[in-house]
């Protein structure tokens, strides 16, 4: 193997790869990234068994082709420190490469590429596009929602779901649903889970243009996102979801509508007084125009105010500020409706007018 390619380029493919390689394997050939190059240039993959990403670097100049499995942080580092401009690689029959630049030249121990473990072929009999401006925005605004309880696999994932050409992306860990949805074009219903992991590296790969457009195609085991820079192929999971549909419609007792921000700033001032760790109590008292925040724990007191317009009785309810927090965190609205079914059921959040997005948060018990 032989060739000549860009440091520039050459570093953006480690680095896009470079997230689905593991150090925490029995499998040492899955630190490593399966080096190939042919006429069409440069083949990057990596696998982790949970979900791998392939890259394409057209520009490079391939004099022999080859393949070979190099350490995935031992490549990174040397091409990170190389001299600016064109890197020369090339490698012997022993799989020893070596890699110069100007007057730098290092040599690694490459290792079998037939050892690496070749990424699941999913076919295109299951298919969709969409945006990727549109997907990324979706992912990254439902994922925070993802449950960490490994005992419940199917809930450590989104669930992509397409019913009636409206592709719904929801997040769920038992105390909140985060479900935005748009629509697009699509044969038939489809619905699969994603590990987080997979969906963050879809969301951290993919372009924000939307201009161009993310092809997902599934199986029963599988599935494949192709985009203009990378291809991202990961397992699904298994079981059954929460039924999300059932639980978000809900019978209101109260509707009150607030500024966005002014209620995300009151929440975040009464997080300063509250218990460190996951639980951050914060009280709402619901009336008919004025959301009143409080908040009491071993370290001190809060009290805050913000104006709304509320329909329906007043109500008291306390809820983790945080799971409030990060929702409106992840709203674009200037003002949001929050529906309320009483002390100790949970509250939606939604737009005032139509919009794409709703998010239910359970109440802490008073």
């Amino acid at each position: 193997m032989e060739l000549t390619i860009s440091k520039a380029s050459l570093l953006d493919g480690i680095n896009i790869v470079s997230k689905a390689v593991t150090t925490r394997t029995t499998m040492p050939i899955l630190s490593c990234i399966l080096f190939s190059a042919n006429s069409e240039g440069i083949h990057l993959t990596s696998n982790n068994l949970e979900y791998g990403i392939e890259t394409n670097l057209i520009s490079a100049e391939v004099s022999t082709p080859g393949s070979v499995a190099l350490d995935a942080r031992l490549l990174s580092g040397i091409i990170a420190k190389m001299p600016e401009g064109d890197i020369h690689i090339s490698m012997d029959g022993n799989r020893i490469t070596t890699i110069k630049s100007g007057r730098s030249k290092l040599k690694i121990n490459g290792d079998n590429p037939d050892e690496f473990p070749a990424l699941p072929k999913v076919d295109h009999s299951k298919t969709f596009s969409i945006s990727q401006g549109k997907l990324q925005s979706m992912i990254q605004r439902t994922i925070f929602s993802t449950s960490k309880d490994v005992s419940k696999p199917v809930l450590t994932g989104l669930l992509v779901k397409i019913k009636d050409s409206r592709l719904n992306i929801v997040a769920c860990d038992i105390y909140r649903i985060s479900h935005r949805y748009s629509d697009v074009e699509a044969i038939g219903n489809m619905e699969f889970s994603v590990p987080a992991a997979a969906m963050g590296e879809v969301a951290r790969l993919i372009s924000k243009n939307d201009e161009h457009e993310a092809h997902i195609h599934h199986t029963d085991r599988h599935v494949l996102f192709e985009t203009n820079s990378c291809t991202i192929v990961s397992q699904l999971l298994e079981g059954q979801f929460v039924e999300y549909e059932r639980l978000l419609n809900q019978t209101a007792k109260a509707t009150t509508k607030a500024n966005t921000a002014d209620l995300l700033y009151a929440l975040e001032r009464m997080c300063i007084v509250a218990e460190t760790g996951r639980q951050l109590p914060v009280k709402l008292e619901i009336t008919n125009d004025t959301i009143t925040l409080s908040s009491e724990t071993s370290k001190g007191k809060g009290q805050d105010e913000i104006s709304a317009l509320t329909t329906g009785e007043d109500m008291t309810v306390s809820f983790n500020s945080r799971l409030l927090i990060e929702a409106l965190r992840a709203i674009e609205d200037t003002e949001v409706e929050i529906q309320f079914s009483g002390a100790l059921s949970p509250c939606k959040i939604r737009p005032i007018e139509q919009g794409a997005y709703e998010y239910l948060i359970v109440p802490l018990r008073q």
